[in-house]
């Protein structure tokens, strides 16, 4: 079991990125805005929603009375620290980033044919990993679904090794054909391992919609967001008992990359530490146990 703790990605640490800020137009002071007109403000990366027609003079991220904040940017989207906002675009996606020393890369939430990861230091490649997140026949459970049915794609692609370069340039291609590119999270930082991952993890979600039966009994579904859940135990020497105590508590309350496996999409999940615990049987081996909650 390994986590990556994201670093947050400003606008010092973008180098470049093939998408525009041009979602709509800029706020303006001396505009008269109609009930529900769309803004964007560069300096918060966000999109803002007229609640009150009219104009203000102060800025839609001072002005809750006046403006809702929708949500971010296309160009930001990736690096919002949600994975419900997604960057996307008919043509291929590419971001290049400064973010210091990381060793963790987790592109998730994708919609993509294909992924490619470079670094480069002073102009000179010191990685990279091309990635093709396409179902291959051992990914099937039987020939007949390898053919026939829609082709499945991995939703997440998770890297581990990045060489430690604080001044490494890290450049994230998402390519696909004929379809919309799509990427909920772009999350780098460090890595950290607390363990080997034991048999029998457990996944599931929580749905948050919800179920209206009325006065004859007629039942109405109101489809809302979910949040994945996962469930793990593991195993690690007793001696990095207290290094692991110690680390698990720093990341309460914090969204991390949770990677109880890299081969499975599902056993990765960017959320919060729901609740965990430490058995030490003896001077060896001791065991955790570790419940994660998604981000909706």
């Amino acid at each position: 079991m390994r986590y990556i703790v994201p670093t947050t990605i400003t606008e010092d640490m973008l180098v470049s990125s093939s998408l525009t800020e041009t979602d709509h137009a800029a706020w303006n002071a001396g505009t008269a805005y109609i009930l529900g007109a769309r803004v964007i403000r560069t300096t918060t990366h966000s999109i803002y929603e007229r609640l009150v027609p009219g104009t203000t003079a102060t800025p839609p991220e001072s002005d809750t009375t006046n403006w809702l904040r929708v949500g971010p940017t296309n160009r930001w989207a990736a690096f919002d620290g949600a994975v419900g906002t997604r960057a996307s675009s008919t043509e291929d996606i590419s971001f290049s980033i400064m973010p210091g020393v990381v060793r963790g890369l987790a592109l998730l939430d994708l919609d993509v044919e294909g992924a490619n990861v470079v670094m480069t230091v002073d102009g000179g490649t010191v990685y990279s990993r091309v990635i093709l997140p396409i179902q291959t026949q051992e990914d099937a459970d039987n020939w007949y679904d390898y053919f026939f049915e829609a082709v499945q794609r991995r939703t997440g692609i998770i890297l581990t090794d990045l060489p430690p370069f604080s001044d490494g340039v890290i450049t994230v291609t998402l390519t696909g054909a004929g379809s919309t590119i799509s990427i909920g999270a772009l999350v780098v930082g460090p890595v950290y391992d607390l363990g080997e991952t034991l048999a029998s993890p457990r996944i599931g979600i929580t749905d948050y919609s919800r179920k209206t039966v009325d006065d004859f009994g007629n039942v109405s579904i109101t489809e809302r967001a979910y949040s994945r859940k996962m469930a793990v135990d593991l195993v690690l020497p007793t001696a990095n008992v207290d290094v692991a105590a110690a680390r698990l508590a720093r990341v309460r309350a914090k969204p991390v990359v949770w990677v109880g496996s890299v081969n499975f999409d599902s056993l990765v999940i960017y959320g919060w530490l729901k609740d965990w615990s430490i058995t030490i049987p003896g001077r060896i081996n001791s065991t955790c146990s570790l419940e994660v909650e998604g981000l909706v």
